[in-house]
């Protein structure tokens, strides 16, 4: 049985798909991306692919992006993940 979170994750995180698929040049997709990548990494989910995934998606719908979204990628890329190359380039 699926713990009561996981449960509003889903329906929550349906809308904030929508967000990303239908508004991608909205000021506020990046911080959308974000967001969700957060709650990926976090000790719920830990996936830590979807999290690296929507980090990078946020620095490259905005690179200006007040998010620490390109150290955040390298970090999973480099201490999750242990794919040091992509971690570089992350950079």
């Amino acid at each position: 049985m699926q713990p009561i979170g996981f449960y509003q994750f889903n329906i929550c995180g349906c809308k904030i798909f929508k967000i990303l698929d239908d508004y991608p040049e909205s000021d506020n997709a990046d911080d959308t991306a974000s967001e969700l990548a957060g709650i990926y990494e976090r000790n719920y989910y830990k996936d830590y692919e979807a999290a690296a995934f929507y980090y990078v998606k946020c620095y490259n719908l905005n690179e200006n992006t007040g998010k620490p979204a390109r150290f955040k990628a390298a970090r999973v890329y480099d201490k999750h993940l242990e794919d040091y190359v992509e971690a570089g380039t992350a950079l």
